[in-house]
């Protein structure tokens, strides 16, 4: 005696197995497209790596110039308390 859903239950696995396959194939293809975007972002990733360290360094240059003090006046040059 033949199981009477059987025939269905094969029809219904051929579509999951089809559509299993274009999913892996879509995957793979999505794979390729971002490991193409990933190098040719690599420049950017390379500038915007630069451009922090060099906004690091701006402000730890500027906090050190801002924690000194005031340079001292050269002989002959004039300061408020000498023209007051």
């Amino acid at each position: 005696m033949e199981n009477p859903h059987e025939e269905r239950q094969i029809v219904i696995l051929e579509r999951i197995n089809k559509n299993t396959v274009k999913t892996i194939e879509l995957m793979n293809e999505a794979n390729k497209c971002l490991a193409e975007l990933y190098r040719a972002n690599e420049s950017i990733r390379t500038v915007a790596a630069l451009t922090d360290k060099y906004r690091r360094n701006v402000y730890y240059n500027l906090s050190n110039v801002q924690t000194k003090r005031e340079p001292r006046p050269v002989d002959g040059d004039l300061t408020r308390e000498d023209v007051s």
